[in-house]
């Protein structure tokens, strides 16, 4: 059932976006890879400092990687419209070749970041037809998406999107780093690699939580 979801979400987007020719596929390509790499560093810290005031445990880090997602995608669309208000024209060969390539390209980004934002959603482990049953099972058509996401923003934060560590407009920086990784400034996502297994623990215990409650809700009526 998810592999169904997830690919008619595929196929919606780049139907879509394959109307909306080549330019505006390239400006919302760039929007959209940007406006998720942006959600996927800084959802972590953001939800970090809104838990104590909004009580959310398990709901605040979804919460926040989808609000920064479309906040980001939404300033970075608007602002690329306003640079570029006239649409540049291309012949019909390059249009159709083009527009068809970059619609495949845009509907895989959001897939791949879709799936990546599951792992932080509040479900249980196997949730979702059994998404990440084990955690390191790539079982979306057994290509892992999810993982593609997290490799390449893994990547980009010590490449050419690296960020210096001590910034002092951010939060301080709290992650374990791979030994590799001992010497380096920048602010690297997921060092260890361990960022599945983290939140798959982070769901584990919202399962048990749900669980013990229920439990005592029983016995209550019981009683």
């Amino acid at each position: 059932m998810l592999e169904l979801t997830f690919l008619l979400i595929f196929l919606a987007v780049g139907a879509g976006c394959w109307f909306a020719g080549l330019w505006n596929n390239l400006i919302t390509l760039v929007s959209l890879i940007f406006a998720g790499m942006i959600a996927t560093t800084l959802f972590e810290p953001l939800a970090d400092q809104l838990e104590p005031q909004v009580g959310l445990k398990y709901q605040i880090d979804f919460i926040c990687l989808w609000g920064i997602f479309f906040v980001s995608f939404g300033v970075l669309r608007l602002i690329t419209e306003l640079l570029s208000s006239f649409r540049v024209k291309f012949n019909n060969i390059v249009e159709t070749v083009g527009r068809s390539l970059l619609s495949f390209w845009i509907a895989w980004c959001f897939l791949c970041f879709s799936l990546f934002s599951l792992h932080v959603a509040p479900i249980e482990p196997a949730g979702f037809g059994g998404f990440q049953r084990t955690p390191t099972q790539n079982n979306f058509m057994g290509i892992g998406p999810d993982r593609m996401w997290l490799a390449f923003v893994q990547s980009r934060s010590f490449g050419a999107f690296a960020e210096y560590k001590d910034v002092g407009m951010l939060p301080e920086y709290k992650e374990r780093l791979h030994p590799d990784d001992q010497n380096t400034q920048s602010r690297i996502f997921d060092s260890t690699s361990e960022f599945i297994l983290k939140y798959r623990y982070r769901r584990q215990m919202l399962s048990e939580s749900g669980s013990a409650d229920s439990e005592s809700t029983d016995g209550s009526d019981e009683n």
